[in-house]
């Protein structure tokens, strides 16, 4: 495709609109503590309708593949199942049976521990019993589904895990939060010490983790890296790369297609 003048504003507007996508949900959430006995918190959450307006634009769902098994994408902190639409979108074009799940709260206030038991619910309630699925966790998601598939049994079903973006190692944004589950993602915390440890990470299936280097969410990005996995770095705008730019949306599905 040649490159002309006037595709710069459309490339402005989808940079500002990801980059903006990455940075409001944390900083919003913060809240603004004054004078005023009352904390003043704002929520602003612009991923969702980013991905579900970019997915309109990709290639439709086709028939799915029953020799595919299928797969679970999870969202990240003070997002929704919206926010993997462009994901969901592409893994369904090329065959697989996709279902996303909607933790609630997930802006932090619940215990991580406690998204992953509905995350398992969801798996009971949506896929047979016994059947393999593979699982994909985005940003605070990949630590949920670690949860899940490490300290929950998981592991026994789950075929391949693909991590985006996720604060394996913590991350200095995190210190920016008081709740519990945002607590939980701060380097060194008990959370994810126990994660760390050899006789549980020793369950994880066969893994990927991606790394976006230019991350400002996960600092540094390298805490994306998790042993015995195939890290990979990604290039792009910023935290929403892997779920939001198509170069790395199509080197995920590739990833998740993995035998």
């Amino acid at each position: 495709m040649e490159f002309t003048t006037t595709m710069l504003p459309r490339m402005n507007f989808l940079f500002a609109a990801t980059i903006g996508a990455a940075a409001l949900p944390w900083l919003t959430s913060c809240g603004v503590t004054g004078d005023a006995p009352q904390r003043v918190s704002f929520r602003i959450s612009p991923t969702g309708w980013l991905a579900e307006t970019l997915a309109k634009r990709d290639a439709p769902p086709s028939e799915p593949d029953a020799a595919l098994p299928a797969l679970v994408l999870v969202h990240g902190i003070d997002g929704s199942g919206r926010d993997m639409a462009r994901l969901a979108r592409a893994l369904r074009a090329d065959g697989r049976t996709v279902h996303v799940i909607d933790l609630k709260p997930s802006d932090g206030s619940a215990p991580l521990e406690e998204l992953s038991a509905q995350l398992a619910g969801f798996v009971e309630t949506r896929l047979a019993d016994d059947t393999p699925f593979d699982l994909a966790g985005y940003s605070m998601g990949g630590l949920v589904a670690r949860h899940y598939l490490q300290e929950r049994g998981g592991h026994a079903r789950v075929r391949r895990f693909v991590s985006i973006s996720s604060p394996h190692n913590g991350t200095l944004v995190a210190w920016l939060r008081a709740k519990p589950g945002a607590r939980q993602m701060r380097a060194g915390s008990a959370f994810l010490r126990r994660l760390a440890e050899p006789e549980s990470i020793a369950r994880l299936p066969p893994t990927t983790s991606f790394m976006t280097v230019t991350d400002l969410v996960i600092v540094p990005f390298t805490s994306s890296a998790l042993p015995d996995a195939r890290n990979i770095r990604l290039f792009g705008w910023g935290h929403f790369t892997g779920i939001i730019q198509p170069h790395a949306v199509r080197r995920i599905v590739r990833e998740c297609n993995r035998d």
